[in-house]
């Protein structure tokens, strides 16, 4: 008999020995043949209802079934196992790499001047910061993270965004940048009022107190209109600001000023010098001159900040003695001068020793375009290039409010031991008015009324000065250079707490800070240029990023594996 004679009729006699299976009455049976996957089925139908045992097969048949679990349960428990295996894989894996990234921030940037990546230079500054920063960004946080790169300013936003985990990673954790939304937290202000920050203000506050402060404006690069109504964003400032505050209060150099008082400053003036110089890694003190007490040795630099009294004959000699400093020199002046002042002492005392001459003639501008609000004496000047201002040379203007004239007299050669370089100059429509006139104290001008414009004249030098430098330098006794530097300003008002403060159209601040980084010798060292916001034409920007890597590998990569084992489950349950 075979197995399928055996699988029809499990209980029919034992075969005979010659093999040929006959009932007793010696009939031959016919049987229905089984296929042996029927006849699995069946075995595995009797294990599962628990209704029998599969029957010992006859010799030479197919081994017996245990009684245990199915094949389907078998099949279909490992794949259950496999599909929780993988997703649990699939989101472990998310969270790993949303971990690393936090502490090894990884982009693909491919925007053309690499807004994205930071620089090595400014790699270098992030990791040389030794105590931790706080970088406190007054604005919404949601602002720069919904920003993509579809305008200028949301490009500037977002470049910040990036930049800052990649900062705080370099400074192996010491940077630690936090938003902060005054509008909804009010109270904050007070917090931070000894710094007086404001919406859109950037403070840069290290643990051992020292600070500096930027504002998002700072970040962009723009041009104005000559009427200056309007400005276009033209580059992006980011990483050179953050990396530049960032160097500056990691510095272990801090330049003491000393504003010197007494003779009725203007407290605007004041003021300005203190902001300015106070945000950007000085220290600031004030000294009234007509004390006894002594400037200090300690002190870099001395600041007159706009005078409208006189200085005697003594405090004029206590500053000559202090800048000669014993021959040894090293120490720095600088003079904004007040147009209704009249401070002859202290004027000749520029002249004479430094070859800057303050005159009394007042610029004005009969060039509309360089006009702040029509007024002619609120004019539009020009930074001049040199060492001090090649950041902010060119297009760039100063606002400069009511400026006396200068001359300078000494050879701008650098050969000489005393020389002079121009800093500010007007326009070759710039003309010139008498102090008298243009204050209404001559008659002339009283005469004139209304048509005073008829009293201006063409100046005889050309360009129109308005600031200017003097250098005096000597050698050593171990042949090292010594040098004294004195600045002088025509308008008092180029460091007005306001223009600096709210003007973001001029560069007044710009130029009076790299004038007093180059004469202290608080320069920034970090040189990064400012970027380009062109577009290339592949460009990874914040909206593709965000889809590449919540769409595609947040959810993309997780549903797809998740199909593929719920078919593969679906598969094996039917097997």
């Amino acid at each position: 008999m075979n197995k399928d004679n055996y699988r029809d009729n499990p209980e029919q006699p034992a075969t005979q020995e010659n093999g040929n299976s006959q009932p007793a009455g010696g009939a031959e049976i016919e049987t229905a043949a089984v296929s042996d996957a029927e006849f699995e089925a069946q075995i595995d139908a009797l294990t599962e209802s628990g209704d029998g045992e599969a029957p010992a097969p006859a010799a030479g048949g197919p081994p017996p079934r245990k009684k245990g679990m199915s094949r389907k349960f078998r099949y279909g428990s490992t794949s259950t196992i496999v599909t929780v295996v993988v997703i649990v894989a699939v989101f472990l894996l998310n969270i790993v790499a949303g971990i690393l990234n936090d502490r090894y921030p990884l982009s693909l940037d491919l925007t053309k001047e690499k807004l994205f990546s930071m620089s090595d230079e400014s790699a270098k500054v992030a990791a040389n910061v030794k105590e931790d920063v706080e970088v406190l960004v007054f604005y919404p946080e949601e602002y720069f993270a919904s920003s993509t790169t579809d305008t200028a300013a949301s490009s500037i936003l977002r470049q910040f965004y990036e930049l800052m985990p990649q900062v705080e990673a370099k400074s192996g954790g010491h940077v630690k940048t936090t938003y902060i939304d005054l509008t909804a937290n009010p109270t904050l202000a007070t917090k931070y009022s000894k710094y007086d920050v404001a919406t859109q203000d950037i403070l840069f506050l290290a643990a051992s107190g020292k600070y500096q402060k930027a504002n998002l404006n700072d970040l962009a690069q723009t041009s104005s209109s000559s009427y200056s109504y309007s400005q276009t964003i033209t580059g992006s400032n980011v990483e050179k600001t953050v990396a530049s505050k960032l160097n500056i209060i990691s510095s272990e150099y801090t330049p003491v000023v000393t504003i010197l008082t007494g003779h009725e400053e203007a407290s605007a003036v004041v003021s300005g010098v203190q902001s300015l110089l106070g945000s950007n890694n000085y220290e600031v003190r004030e000294l009234d001159i007509t004390g006894s007490e002594d400037i200090g040795d300690d002190v870099n630099t001395l600041v007159i900040a706009g005078p409208t009294k006189d200085f005697t004959s003594d405090e004029i000699k206590r500053i000559r003695e202090w800048l000669n400093n014993d021959g040894k020199m090293g120490r720095n002046l600088m003079v904004f001068v007040n147009y209704t002042g009249e401070c002859p002492n202290l004027y000749d005392f520029l002249n004479v020793e430094y070859g800057i001459e303050v005159t009394d003639n007042v610029v004005m501008e009969s060039d509309p375009s360089r006009q702040y609000s029509y007024n002619s004496f609120y004019t539009y000047a020009d930074v001049a290039d040199s060492d001090y201002t090649i950041e902010i040379s060119g297009s760039k203007k100063v606002l400069t409010m009511v400026t006396r004239q200068l001359l300078t007299h000494k050879d701008s050669s650098t050969s000489n031991t005393l020389f002079n370089t121009d800093l500010i100059t007007f326009s070759d429509k710039a003309r010139l008015m008498k102090m008298q006139d243009a204050t209404g104290k001559s008659d002339e001008s009283q005469a004139a009324g209304d048509n005073l414009s008829s009293l201006a004249f063409d100046p005889e030098e050309t360009p129109v000065i308005g600031a200017a430098m003097a250098t005096k330098w000597d050698t050593g006794e171990n042949n090292e250079e010594l040098s004294t530097r004195v600045f002088v300003s025509g308008s008092a008002d180029l460091v007005n707490s306001s223009i600096i403060s709210q003007m973001r159209t001029v560069y007044n601040g710009d130029m009076v800070l790299g004038v007093m980084n180059g004469v202290t010798g608080n320069e920034d060292s970090v040189n990064i240029s400012t970027l380009s916001l062109e577009r290339e034409t592949l460009e990874i920007d914040g909206k593709l990023a965000l889809w590449l890597g919540f769409g595609v590998f947040t959810i993309g990569l997780p549903v797809i594996t998740l199909v593929i084992c719920l078919i593969v489950f679906l598969r094996r349950r039917h097997l």
